[in-house]
């Protein structure tokens, strides 16, 4: 099963990255909350595909010390562009918050929201304009 949401358009200058979501995180996201990542790494994988970004999600949602939780499958995830403007990329890697970690993979370290904006109104980064889950 197929599930589109809308979420808004962005501007054409800007890097396109794949994030998944689980159901909580997904609902803090349409909810205007900040998402947390994971527990332990703390950080979010953002890919150039969406399918790399739900096996990186699903392996660390499930990793703890003692091995697998078995909470979730790939299916329960949620998948969606995160559009990162030139200036938000730039913004985003000098403060440590982004990283590219190797060709098609990104790191981004803390929680992400809706979009951010700088301290003058310009647009960093925003969720794309639709999430599937598969």
């Amino acid at each position: 099963e197929r599930v589109t949401a809308r979420l808004g358009a962005m501007e054409a200058d800007s890097l396109t990255l794949w994030i998944a979501l689980t159901p909580q995180q997904f609902d803090d996201l349409t909810n205007g909350r900040p998402v947390t990542p994971d527990e332990f790494s703390q950080r979010f994988g953002l890919r150039t595909s969406p399918a790399a970004a739900i096996e990186r999600a699903h392996y660390f949602m499930e990793w703890t010390p003692e091995g697998p939780r078995g909470q979730f499958a790939p299916e329960h995830f949620t998948v969606s562009e995160v559009q990162i403007s030139a200036l938000g990329y730039m913004k985003k890697m000098e403060a440590g918050i982004l990283a590219n970690h190797k060709p098609g993979e990104y790191r981004w370290n803390g929680t992400i929201q809706r979009e951010e904006r700088d301290e003058q109104g310009r647009l960093l980064y925003r969720f794309g304009d639709a999430a599937e889950s598969i």
